[in-house]
C-alpha cells in the first residue's frame, strides 16, 4: 500500500525544487511520487510543466492529458493544457483547452486572457477582442487582461485606443517589471501614430534603467527612423542585433533603415538575415525582393536593381498565390507597408509588373476583406455621391494639383466627401474640409478605413495618387464603389483590377498611351487640372552676375545618364553654378554628390565649385528660390509637375526633354500651352543647347521670359477639366 506521507512529502519537495529553478530535481520528485501513485493528477499535471520547459511538447500534452483525464474538473490543468498547445503553435486545440477552462472557472481573468491570445493566434481576431473587453468588464485593474487587450487594439492597428489603454494601465500599475512593459507598449503605440517624438524619451529611459534591452534598442531605432535620424536608428539597431541574434525585428528594421540610407546590398543583407531567423517574415521576405535604392550609381547598377526586382516580383508573386489561408493577416501587414513606389523611377514601361503587383496585392486584400470584395451597390440619390480618397490632402503636392478636382464640381450634382487616410492633416485639410459635403479625417486604421468608405455608399471613387501610400494601395485594391479612379498624383498604372479608368492629361499623353495603362484612360482636357497658383509677392527678376542654374527636383529623379548633360552645360557655362535640393537623409545626397562629381570630374570641371546643394524649405522660399535662378533644368524620363508649374509663375525658363511616358511630359505640356516650344527639347544635345542658350544669349532670356509671363495665365484656374471631369463622372457611374 502507498505511504500517502511519503507520496505528499515528494510532492512539496518537487513543488519547492520547481519553485527555485531545480527542474531536474523538481522532476525527480514528481517521477517518484508517480511510481507509488500512477494515477497522482497533481504530479502527472507538474511533470507535464517540466517537460514543457524542458521542450519535450509531446510529452508535456501527454502527461497533462492524463492528469485531465483522472480529474476532468480541474480547472487548471484544461488552463496549462492551453498554455503548452498555444506555445506548440496548436491554435485551436489550445482554444478548446482554454474554453473548458473558463467553463469550469468562469470570470477567471488568466484563462479570458489566455483563450483571448489563442483565437488571435488562430486569426479570430474579433472573438479575441470580444473576449478580452468581457474579462475587462469583470476585471477592470487586472494587469494581463487589460495589457494584452492593448496589445491586440495595437496588433489591429487602434494604436489610439491602445495609448488610453497603456497609460490607464501606468496610473493605476506599482510593480516596476509590469510598468516597465506597459510604457514600452505604450512608446510602440505612439510611434504607430506617428508620435515619435513622445515615444523616443520614453525609450530612453526604458534604455537607462537597462541598456541591453535588445527590445527597447529595437523600438528606439524605429522611433529614430520616424524622427529622420537613421544614422542614430542604425546604431541603435546593431546594438539590438548585437545583443539579441535571435532577435528577426531588429534585422528587419535595420534594413529598412540602410535602405533609407542608400545602402541597399546592406538592406538586402539585413531582410535576408530576417526571413532566415524568422521563417514566415513575410515582409522581410518582400523588401528583399522588392527594395530598391534612392540613388543608383550608373544606369547598369539601375538596369541590374530592375532585373532584380522583376524576379524578385515573381518570386513573391508565386508564394502568394499559394499561401495558405492562415498567412492573410501577415500577407496583408505586407500590404500595408510596401508600395511599388520606386519603380517608376527607372523610368521603363511598367505596366507588365505594376498589372502582376496589382494582381497580388488584390488577392491579398480581398482574403482580409472578403465581405468587401465584391462589388457594391451605390446609394440612390438625386446627386451622385463621389469619394476623393487620399493620404496627402494637406500642404503636398498632391493636394495643390488636385483640390481643383475636389472643389470645382457643382454641389448640385455631386455630394463631395473627402476621406484621409493620415489623419486630421493640417491647414490645408482643415480648408478642403470645409468646402465640401463632408470630411472624414479621423485617425483609422485600414480595417476601420474600409468599413468607414463602404457604408458611405458611394457612386464612384477618386484616388489622385495611388502608389504613394501604402493605405490608399490597400483600399484602392477593393471594389468600395461602382466606378473607381485613379489620378496621375502617381503618374504610373495602379495595375490593380479595381480601377476602372486611369484619369489624366489630353496634352501630357502620348499617342501610344493606351497601352502603358491597365485602366481605361480618361485623357482631360489641357493639362486635366484647375489650378491655384500660389500667392506670393516676388521682386522684379533680374540677372545674376554668376548664372544660376538650378534642378529643383528630388535628387532621386535625376537618371544617371543625365550626369554628362549637366557636365557639358556646366562646360560651356564656366561661370555657372548647379543647384539642386539636399535629400533630409545626407547618405542619400552624398550618394547623388559622388555619382555626378565623378561625371564633372571627368568633364575637367571642380565639383566642390559647381555644384551647390540647398536645405529643403517651405513652399515661400522654395518659390523664391526659384524665382531667383537663371533657368530651371528639368529632368528625364520624370520632369517636375507642381514645380514647374511654381517656376513658371515665377516666371524662370524651364527646360525639358519629354519622356517615352506620362511622366516625362508634364513640363513639356505646360510649356507648349504658353507659347514656348523652343524651351521643349529633341534630344539630350538639344537639351544642353538649349540651356547654353538661355544663359549666354541675354536677349533670349529676356525675350522668354516675357513671354513666359504673357502666357503663363493659360495654366491656372482653367475649369474646363473639372466640367470634363464631371461629365465623365456621370456617365460612368
Amino acid at each position: 500500500m502507498p505511504d500517502n506521507d511519503t507520496t505528499e512529502d515528494d510532492l512539496e519537495r518537487g513543488l519547492a525544487l520547481h519553485r527555485a529553478g531545480d527542474h531536474a530535481g523538481a522532476a525527480l520528485a514528481y517521477e517518484a511520487v508517480l511510481t507509488r501513485q500512477p494515477a497522482n493528477a497533481e504530479a502527472l499535471q507538474f511533470l507535464g510543466l517540466i517537460r514543457h520547459a524542458a521542450g519535450d511538447h509531446r510529452s508535456a500534452v501527454e502527461l497533462i492529458t492524463r492528469a485531465i483525464a483522472i480529474n476532468p474538473a480541474a480547472a487548471p490543468f484544461h488552463f496549462n493544457l492551453g498554455l503548452i498547445l498555444l506555445a506548440a503553435g496548436q491554435d485551436k486545440e489550445a482554444e478548446a483547452a482554454f474554453r473548458v477552462a473558463a467553463r469550469l472557472d468562469p470570470g477567471n481573468p488568466d484563462i479570458a486572457s489566455s483563450l483571448a491570445a489563442a483565437l488571435k493566434a488562430a486569426g479570430q481576431t474579433d472573438a479575441a477582442m470580444a473576449a478580452l473587453e468581457d474579462a475587462l468588464r469583470r476585471n477592470p485593474d487586472h494587469f494581463g487582461v487589460a495589457y494584452n487587450f492593448g496589445n491586440l487594439k495595437l496588433a489591429v492597428g487602434a494604436a489610439a485606443e491602445a495609448v488610453d489603454i497603456f497609460t490607464r494601465i501606468l496610473s493605476i500599475e506599482t510593480a516596476s517589471d509590469r510598468r516597465r512593459a506597459a510604457r514600452l507598449n505604450l512608446a510602440v503605440a505612439l510611434q504607430a501614430l506617428g508620435r515619435a517624438g513622445e515615444a523616443e524619451p520614453i525609450l530612453q529611459s526604458l534604455l537607462a534603467e537597462a541598456p541591453e534591452d535588445a527590445a527597447v534598442l529595437n523600438n528606439l531605432g524605429n522611433a529614430l527612423r520616424q524622427l529622420n535620424r537613421p544614422e542614430e536608428a542604425a546604431s541603435a539597431l546593431r546594438r539590438a542585433a548585437a545583443i539579441d541574434p535571435d532577435l528577426a525585428d531588429a534585422r528587419y528594421n535595420l534594413g529598412a533603415v540602410l535602405a533609407d540610407l542608400n545602402d541597399i546590398d546592406g538592406a538586402h543583407s539585413e531582410f535576408r538575415a530576417a526571413a532566415r531567423l524568422q521563417p514566415g517574415h513575410i515582409k522581410a521576405e518582400w523588401q528583399e525582393a522588392l527594395a530598391l535604392p534612392q540613388i543608383y550609381s550608373s544606369a547598369d547598377h539601375a538596369a541590374r536593381c530592375r532585373a532584380g526586382y522583376l524576379a524578385g516580383l515573381e518570386r513573391i508573386a508565386a508564394r502568394v498565390a499559394t499561401a495558405p489561408a492562415s498567412e492573410a493577416p501577415v500577407l496583408l501587414a505586407a500590404v500595408t507597408e510596401i508600395t511599388p513606389f520606386a519603380l517608376a523611377y527607372q523610368g521603363e514601361n511598367d505596366l507588365q509588373p505594376m498589372h502582376r503587383f496589382g494582381d497580388m496585392i488584390a488577392s491579398i486584400v480581398a482574403r482580409n476583406f472578403p465581405r468587401y470584395a465584391e462589388l457594391r451597390s451605390a446609394a440612390t440619390g438625386q446627386r451622385k455621391r463621389l469619394g476623393f480618397v487620399s493620404a496627402h490632402f494637406r500642404a503636398h503636392t498632391v493636394a495643390h494639383l488636385f483640390q481643383g478636382w475636389v472643389l470645382g464640381l457643382d454641389p448640385q450634382r455631386f455630394e463631395v466627401h473627402l476621406i484621409s487616410t493620415s489623419g486630421p492633416g493640417d491647414h490645408v485639410t482643415a480648408a478642403l474640409a470645409g468646402k465640401v459635403s463632408a470630411a472624414h479625417l479621423a485617425p483609422a486604421t485600414p480595417s476601420e478605413l474600409v468599413q468607414r468608405i463602404a457604408v458611405l455608399g458611394l457612386d464612384a471613387i477618386v484616388y489622385p495618387d495611388v502608389g504613394m501610400d501604402p493605405k490608399t494601395q490597400l483600399l484602392a485594391a477593393l471594389p468600395l464603389a461602382p466606378v473607381q479612379f485613379a489620378g496621375w498624383g502617381h503618374p504610373v498604372t495602379t495595375g490593380l483590377p479595381t480601377i476602372n479608368s486611369f484619369l489624366s492629361s489630353v496634352d501630357m499623353e502620348p499617342e501610344d498611351a493606351e497601352a502603358h495603362y491597365r485602366e481605361k484612360l480618361v485623357r482631360l482636357p489641357g493639362l486635366s487640372i484647375n489650378y491655384e497658383p500660389p500667392d506670393i509677392g516676388l521682386p522684379q527678376w533680374s540677372a545674376n552676375s554668376a548664372p544660376v542654374i538650378f534642378c529643383a527636383q528630388s535628387l532621386f529623379k535625376v537618371p544617371p545618364r543625365q550626369d554628362a548633360v549637366f557636365a557639358q552645360i556646366l562646360t560651356q557655362c564656366p561661370s555657372a553654378k548647379l543647384m539642386f535640393i539636399s535629400h533630409p537623409i545626407r547618405a542619400v545626397t552624398e550618394a547623388f554628390w559622388n555619382r555626378l562629381a565623378g561625371a564633372l570630374k571627368l568633364a575637367g570641371l571642380d565639383p566642390e565649385t559647381r555644384l551647390e546643394f540647398l536645405r529643403p524649405t517651405g513652399r515661400d522660399e522654395f518659390i523664391r528660390r526659384l524665382h531667383a535662378a537663371d533657368i530651371i533644368l528639368d529632368t528625364f524620363d520624370w520632369s517636375g509637375g507642381n514645380t514647374s508649374l511654381e517656376a513658371l509663375c515665377a516666371g524662370t525658363p524651364i527646360v525639358s526633354l519629354p519622356g517615352r511616358f506620362m511622366r516625362g511630359r508634364h513640363s513639356m505640356a505646360m510649356l507648349s500651352r504658353i507659347g514656348t516650344p523652343e524651351l521643349i527639347a529633341k534630344d539630350a544635345a538639344d537639351y544642353a543647347a538649349v540651356a547654353v542658350r538661355l544663359l549666354t544669349d541675354p536677349a533670349f532670356a529676356r525675350d522668354t521670359r516675357a513671354r513666359i509671363a504673357q502666357g503663363r495665365a493659360k495654366l491656372f484656374r482653367d475649369d474646363a477639366p473639372v466640367r470634363a471631369l464631371a461629365d465623365v463622372i456621370d456617365t460612368l457611374s
